[in-house]
């Protein structure tokens, strides 16, 4: 189900530091590619591959705040019970489905 009136926002501020964060993972990724490439040692491989994880964990914790913070401005302190409720369900569903 989707809710028409639900559109997170990212302010300016954050989208800039998303796309700034998203950029360095990329290029991490190509180094990656490239110490493979290179025949690095497993180990330093297998560095950079986590540390490129726990950056796009970052990048998803930013995106889940912004998103909490939009459903709780936008739906749970409605006055209408059922967009209440909705914006609940979607919100719990959305957190475990993204969060593991």
């Amino acid at each position: 189900m989707t809710l028409a009136y639900m559109t997170d926002t990212i302010t300016k501020e954050d989208k800039k530091s998303l796309i700034d964060k998203l950029k360095r993972i990329e290029g991490r990724i190509r180094g990656i590619s490239g110490m493979v490439d290179d025949d690095r040692s497993v180990e330093d491989i297998m560095i950079q591959i986590t540390a490129s994880y726990e950056a796009l964990r970052m990048v998803m914790k930013m995106l889940i705040k912004t998103h909490m913070q939009d459903s709780m401005s936008k739906g749970l302190i409605s006055t209408n019970q059922d967009k209440r409720d909705e914006t609940y369900e979607k919100l719990l569903n959305d957190i475990f489905k993204y969060v593991r």
